[in-house]
């Protein structure tokens, strides 16, 4: 399963935590404050009686609450809590809350790919942006304000799907040809995310699966059998 190798990672890249990538607007990773729980209430259809449901997960780009809410903290209770707690927010306008959490796990992340020619990984993430003074913006809002927009994009006007994120890369010009963008089951999402997170690449950086267990259909649903 893919949650499993989210924690192999997570242990690889807090050994990396104490020499990520500083920035002198920055505070400690896995910073930020505390949001409120998300998730109102609603009124079911006439006929159908009255029933209260809750948003208890989102289904927009997948990790990425993983690797950027408090991933470096060292309180796993009040981790969990906040990654509970995006994944509950059904406001919209409250998304921008997150920026300072995913900004710190940025500023780490970016340390990962240290055999990119940096001498050190660091300046290398996508959208980043020129070091900052105390105090301020880090040079990690600008992709964390990204990120916290938490939309699939796909561009209907092909039908030609190559990569996920690909609507993204190929209006920043990592890629010359993107595709219609979009998820499909199939794609290596974990692989492509921290890629993009720690180089800035759709490639290059893996979590060690590369494929499904099971084999997907090729016809609706598409999905691959449960696992028993």
């Amino acid at each position: 399963m893919k949650t499993t190798q989210y924690a192999i990672l997570t242990f690889t890249v807090t050994a990396l935590a104490l020499a990520g990538c500083g920035d002198d607007g920055g505070g400690m990773a896995g910073s930020g404050g505390t949001a409120g729980m998300g998730g109102s209430g609603a009124t079911g259809g006439g006929g159908g009686g009255n029933m209260t449901t809750e948003q208890i997960d989102r289904m927009g780009r997948p990790a990425i609450n993983t690797a950027l809410t408090q991933t470096f903290s060292p309180d796993s209770g009040a981790k969990d809590m906040r990654k509970d707690q995006y994944n509950a927010e059904d406001d919209q306008s409250a998304w921008p809350d997150y920026v300072s959490d995913f900004a710190a796990a940025l500023a780490i992340l970016d340390s990962l790919d240290t055999d990119s020619g940096a001498e050190t990984g660091c300046g290398t993430q996508l959208a980043i942006g020129s070091p900052t003074e105390p105090g301020g913006d880090t040079r990690y809002d600008g992709l964390a304000t990204v990120l916290a927009d938490d939309q699939l994009y796909v561009d209907s006007s092909t039908n030609k799907c190559v990569a996920y994120l690909g609507v993204e890369a190929e209006a920043l010009a990592v890629v010359e040809e993107g595709g219609c963008g979009g998820r499909t089951p199939a794609y290596d999402v974990i692989d492509v995310t921290y890629s993009v997170l720690a180089a800035g690449l759709l490639a290059g950086v893996g979590d060690g699966v590369d494929e499904n267990a099971e084999g997907f259909l090729d016809g609706f649903p598409f999905l691959a059998a449960p696992n028993e």
